[in-house]
């Protein structure tokens, strides 16, 4: 028989009924303990004692009790007495624990609440506990950091006593304005989710102790006059003001606030997307609906006035779902509405296909059980879904691609109701950029990415048996390469008639594909068929031992700032020659057993690579993992392009991890130490503390020298083969300044040379030289770190400095005078160093001249200019002329015959002091006005004062 429902529509402007209020009070009190009761079915013995003995623990400070901070710490909750069963249970931690009320202190503890999905159709034991502590608005910044401390350890010991609990501090005064005391989440979207978070505390909040919600007290149709509502029953006294506690209204909700919870629900769901789902879509329907619909909190409280108490009818999640599903069935968008259905079954957690353990079924199960019933799901639907801890790849991806396309569409509608609604001030471009970002990062599909499967749809896609063949030994995949994947294969033979579940390009990319998405683990049973690689089982043990080592699963979730810039580096692995052997192209007899030549960019007499691939698997700071394979060409140079590339993204290069591995038959460990040198000595080079810097890195591979450089943030390198090609290219002139960095292989021999880059200062023109005897070497750096290396005939040191020192003193002058006639005076010019290097063991001493002598000499100016496509030099010496045109390869002999014939007695020396360019070289002059370099002119010099050493001996 059907009791009559008790209706109550209480019209206050004809006054107020204070019976009515005490019924109003009295209905949401009975709701609210049918919650608690549900909530405490839910836990275990161990978990309702510590729910239950939490407002105690807020009633006193006793030092035997959980959460003890100190005997000042706020305490005491508004109309809080505990009974004799939450005593019982203090007892448990101090048999000498007695309560005993405290009547002249003053509550400072206004209420405890829990919110969520406690006592609702989700709840388990392993839901975890939000709760509410709402305190004394007037508590003063020492009081509340007293309090805090208390909550903290409170919920330290919950959650070690099996209750997950998290609880956030709450100033219902403060709240109610809008100022939010604490966040509730440790980031925040940059949008306000003020009303959102009261429509959901409203209709989910179960009161554990102290004042009730005034909200229950005001009548649904007089929601939109809250506030004058409210005043007139506490000014008027209808009820006690000890009595309540006030959050506001939460009937009227801004559209900003929908946009910007929306997307803060997308951020933080992607990566439990099922959940997220249900709290999107309400997003969307309170955007398309309020105000003229009612939202989730006003409709629960009408419920309670018409007397619909039962718990399938004020379960916050069942009102979520219904409202949901009138919203798509209006708009028939009946595939949503399956995913919505799907989303609900698998958050209750109730399996429907399977027998119910116990006797008697639990309210949750009899309640899905009757919402279900008009779905029309198939009996194979719920055994689908029921078993959803068993999902592999095939079901994963195909419910992967219907959770990506309604979050797309909940983050298009979002978008494109901002714009609508003009809702910039709040919801600003970064925000949307944001939430696209981290969009994109778990679902775009790109060259090279690794596919993420399973964000968040099953709990694991491991894998017993796998199996891994080469293309080469399947018939149908004979002609080609790549890698097979197979599940669960009896032997190889059956290969050939079971489905593949991949086929990849590169052993990497499908290892790298296995391990990120779970599949495979050290408990894995997994066979190899080679083919005609040289694949090995430890090989891929091995790598994916490295991957375990460098990329821990599951990864920790992003921070939001990393979604503020672009993706970085943060580990990047190469692996060398995988499923090759590098020792299968050297034909050269014995030399797998001994080489002279034991680099492994030049082995052997013949100078071979052993490098043979290398794949570089990267994962950035928005957790994408991208797989790279170099297999082809200059893949060496192509491979560390690349990897200089992306640790130019970095704010400082150093800060990302690189490792080298090899796991090949042959030399494995030093290929590896090899390659891994090069690209930290090319790192160093190229990035210091300050970031990126200007350099040109030679290294040295097989009979080829290359120089890797930076030009516009773009990393280039250029082969050079042979070293006489290499010494002409670092003798180019340059615009700007960029040192020569060796690496630790190259030209090692040269010695010199190394210690003289190792000096090189910008802006300065440096001149090394070391006497060998009869010559000096001679390392000349430029002020754009180019260099020029020659042998000078020695005569006397003196002599060398002062000859070079003037040329140069007065190839600064004539610069500085054009950059004055050019309006650029206060440009400023390279210094000039004298270096004598000493040798010393191992190293070199270096000895800056701090003071060249000079002494009376025959200065010669030599003229240069073009005579078709050779360059000419005119000399003239004490008032004399000797031009190529008239003398020819002779000049030099006949300008010392006429200087002898007029100074026989002189015993100066000939120099040339100047040398005086055409305007543009013969190339076209390509670095601008000044078409001669430092080095043009030493080079100049250098031949010069050759052949006047020729003619003074």
């Amino acid at each position: 028989m059907n009791v009559p429902k008790h209706v109550l529509k209480p019209d206050f402007s004809e006054g107020v009924d204070r019976k009515q209020l005490k019924q109003i009070r009295e209905r949401f009190m009975q709701v609210n303990q049918d919650r608690l009761q549900k909530t405490h079915d839910g836990l275990s013995l161990r978990q309702r004692d510590v729910l239950a003995v939490l407002p105690l623990l807020y009633q006193v400070n006793h030092p035997l009790l959980p959460g003890y901070i100190s005997q000042d710490s706020p305490r005491g909750i508004a109309g809080y007495a505990p009974d004799k069963t939450v005593q019982a249970i203090a007892k448990t931690f101090s048999q000498t624990f007695k309560y005993r009320a405290d009547r002249r202190h003053t509550p400072q503890i206004q209420s405890l609440f829990i919110m969520g999905s406690t006592g609702t159709l989700a709840h388990s034991e392993a839901s975890d506990v939000d709760m509410w502590l709402c305190h004394d608005p007037g508590l003063n910044a020492e009081q509340l950091d007293a309090l805090h401390r208390k909550m903290q350890a409170i919920d330290h010991w919950a959650n070690e006593s099996g209750l997950e609990l998290h609880t956030f501090m709450m100033n219902a005064e403060a709240f109610r304005r809008g100022v939010a005391e604490n966040r509730l989440d440790a980031e925040s979207s940059g949008s306000a989710q003020h009303y959102l978070l009261l429509d959901e505390f409203y209709r989910t909040a179960i009161l554990l102790a102290g004042c009730y919600p005034l909200w229950w007290l005001v009548p649904p149709h007089l929601e939109a006059d809250y506030a004058e509502t409210t005043d007139m029953l506490l000014n008027k006294r209808f009820v006690p003001q000890k009595e309540v506690i006030d959050f506001g209204s939460a009937a009227d909700i801004p559209k900003n606030e929908l946009v910007g919870a929306g997307l803060w629900q997308l951020y933080k769901g992607l990566d439990a997307p099922y959940k997220s789902v249900l709290k999107l879509l309400l997003a969307e329907v309170y955007a398309q609906e309020l105000p003229a619909a009612a939202s989730l909190s006003v409709s629960f409280k009408l419920a309670v006035y018409e007397d619909e108490l039962a718990a399938e009818t004020l379960d916050p999640y069942l009102l979520v779902y219904q409202r949901l599903e009138h919203y798509l069935e209006q708009r028939g968008e009946l595939k949503r509405l399956d995913l919505v259905r799907k989303s609900f079954y698998l958050k209750i957690g109730q399996k429907l296909s399977r027998q119910n353990a116990s006797r008697t079924p639990s309210w949750q199960r009899r309640c899905l059980e009757k919402v279900v019933e008009h779905w029309h799901w198939p009996e194979s639907k719920f055994r689908y879904l029921d078993n959803r801890q068993n999902w592999k790849m095939d079901q994963v991806s195909q419910e992967r691609k219907e959770v990506f396309n309604e979050l797309s569409h909940c983050y298009r509608f979002l978008s494109q109701y901002a714009r609508d609604n003009n809702i910039a001030s709040s919801i600003t471009a970064e925000d949307l950029s944001l939430l696209g970002r981290k969009l994109y990062a778990i679902f775009q599909k790109k060259a090279g990415k690794i596919e993420r499967l399973n964000p968040g749809i099953a709990p694991s896609l491991w894998e017993e048996n796998l199996a891994i063949h080469h293309a080469s030994t399947s018939a149908v995949h004979a002609s080609g390469e790549g890698w097979l994947l197979y599940r669960d294969l009896a032997s190889a033979a059956e290969a050939a008639y079971h489905p593949m579940l991949k086929k990849s390009a590169h052993l990497t990319e499908l290892l790298a594909w296995l391990y990120f998405n779970g599949m495979i683990t050290r408990a894995t049973r997994l066979s190899l068929v080679p083919g005609n690689s040289a694949a090995t089982v430890y090989e891929i043990q091995s790598m994916l031992q490295v991957f375990a080592r460098q990329m821990e699963l599951p990864l920790p979730g992003v921070e939001q700032s990393a979604f503020l810039r672009a993706p970085q580096p943060k580990e990047i692995m190469l692996f060398v020659n995988v499923g090759l052997d590098p020792m299968e192209s050297v034909s050269e007899p014995g030399l797998h057993r001994i080489s002279d030549r034991t680099d492994s960019l030049g082995y052997g007499s013949k100078k071979h690579n052993l490098v043979k691939s290398i794949d570089q698997v990267s994962l950035n700071s928005w957790h994408e993992l991208s797989v790279q394979r170099f297999d082809k060409g200059e893949l060496l140079l192509q491979a560390l392009q690349a990897y200089l590339q992306a640790s130019a993204k970095k704010a400082s290069a150093r800060e990302h991890r690189l490792g080298v591995y090899c796991f090949c038959a042959h030399r494995a460990e030093a290929i590896a130490a090899r390659v891994r040198h090069l690209f930290e000595d090319a790192r160093e080079a190229f990035f210091g503390e300050q970031g990126l810097r200007a350099r040109r890195f030679v290294v040295e591979i097989e009979d080829c020298f290359y120089i890797v450089s930076c030009q516009d943030g773009t990393f280039r390198f250029k082969a050079c083969h042979g070293e006489e090609a290499l010494f002409e290219q670092l003798a180019q002139r340059r615009s700007s300044y960029s040192a020569i960095a060796l690496d630790r292989y190259t030209l090692q021999y040269e010695r010199l040379l190394r210690a003289c880059f190792e000096h090189n200062r910008k802006g300065q023109i440096q001149v090394f030289y070391l006497n060998e005897g009869s010559v000096l070497d001679v390392v000349v750096l430029d002020e754009s770190g180019s260099c020029y290396r020659y042998l000078a005939p020695y005569s006397e040191e003196a002599r060398f400095c002062q000859g070079l020192n003037t040329m140069l003193q007065r190839m600064l002058e004539k610069r500085q005078l054009n950059l004055a006639m050019e309006d650029h005076a206060t440009q400023s010019l390279p210094g000039i160093q004298f270096v004598r290097v000493v040798p010393g063991g191992e190293s070199f001493r270096f000895h800056r001249i701090k003071e060249i002598p000079q002494r009376a000499t025959f200065e010669i100016t030599a003229t240069a200019y073009h005579d078709q496509n050779r360059l000419c030099f005119d000399l003239h010496c004490e008032g004399h002329e000797f031009s190529f045109y008239d003398y020819g390869e002779r000049q030099f002999q006949a300008l010392r015959h006429k200087l002898l014939s007029e100074h026989s007695a002189s015993h100066r020396l000939m120099q040339v002091a100047d040398i005086a360019f055409p305007e543009h070289n013969l190339e076209g002059g390509e670095f601008g006005q000044e078409s001669y370099g430092t080095l043009d002119y030493v080079r100049a010099y250098q031949q010069f004062d050759n052949r006047l050493l020729e003619l003074e001996r």
